[in-house]
């Protein structure tokens, strides 16, 4: 079998070679009831929202698909689940669920080559194919057609689709990726994305990263204009004190400048500066050997 490529720009009504041969008008199809997915009677004058699918291709390999009812759009997938009273004993039936596309809801069709195709749940292997009790809901029987022991032709495992009209709907070219609900028989979902969020929406109720970059940028700006009104502020202080002095460091000879405080300090001479004048006072007495009176030496 080859694999199917089917437009995902049409809606298809579904019904099984028990049922219908190809190219016959249709007289059962498989539509959304009220005790789940069924192959129940239905017309092509009859036709409505529960009887149409959709058939969305998925990236990951050519041939496999996420399955839609028109009535529900991107809110349900075609999937399967659990179910205890299920008479066979896979104990899986066709449902609908919220749409999460994980592998309970991914299918892999095949191409019969003949108008028929093969549907083989993602989640339940290959080996498991969408089949429907008489007139009763759909389960996923694992005694395929071409497995070993199982001899002849499997009807109602071979499905006709019937192009009915156009999807042209936009919403519907996407697929939602998203946490998984209910079915205890799959396997939980591996991604909890949604490949519909745009860029920098909110996510799980949190501000979005472009909310998170605009914070940053006029906290950036804020402290930059603080930073220069504090600059400008010190800048006019200081204009506003009095001079301030030049001390000497005699131990090392550095020139530094402090503020004034009326200490005493040793100013030395500035090319430009006035010359300082200090008081004379009483000379040292400078002591000499022997037994001579000390003499005193006048300073200059």
């Amino acid at each position: 079998m080859a694999v199917a490529e089917l437009d995902s720009n049409v809606w298809y009504v579904l019904t099984t070679a028990r049922k219908s041969k190809i190219g016959e008008q249709i007289t059962s199809c498989l539509q959304d009831t009220s005790v789940g997915p069924r192959v129940f009677p239905c017309r092509h004058e009859t036709v409505n929202q529960t009887m149409l699918w959709q058939f969305q291709p998925l990236e990951a390999k050519a041939g496999r698909y996420v399955m839609r009812l028109k009535n529900t759009g991107l809110r349900e997938q075609f999937s399967v689940c659990w179910e205890a009273e299920e008479v066979y004993s896979t104990k899986t039936r066709g449902c609908l669920r919220t749409s999460t596309s994980d592998e309970s809801q991914q299918w892999d069709v095949a191409d019969w080559g003949d108008g028929m195709f093969d549907l083989a749940n993602v989640a339940n292997d290959t080996g498991y194919r969408l089949d429907v009790h008489p007139d009763s809901n759909s389960f996923m029987n694992d005694e395929s057609e071409g497995k070993e022991g199982v001899v002849g032709t499997q009807y109602a495992q071979r499905w006709i689709m019937t192009s009915h009209a156009p999807v042209n709907n936009k919403a519907l070219s996407t697929i939602i990726f998203s946490q998984a609900l209910g079915c205890s028989d799959i396997p939980k979902p591996t991604t909890s994305t949604a490949t519909t969020q745009p860029t920098g929406e909110t996510a799980a109720g949190g501000l979005s990263a472009g909310a998170y970059a605009g914070i940053g940028i006029g906290a950036g700006i804020v402290d930059v204009a603080f930073l220069g009104v504090a600059a400008i502020f010190w800048r006019n202080r200081r204009r506003n004190k009095t001079p301030q002095a030049r001390y000497s460091n005699e131990d090392h000879g550095e020139a530094k400048v402090g503020p004034s405080h009326g200490h005493n300090q040793t100013y030395p001479p500035e090319a430009d500066a006035n010359p300082v004048y200090e008081a004379h006072s009483e000379p040292p007495v400078h002591q000499l050997s022997g037994n001579t009176r000390p003499h005193r030496h006048e300073m200059p």
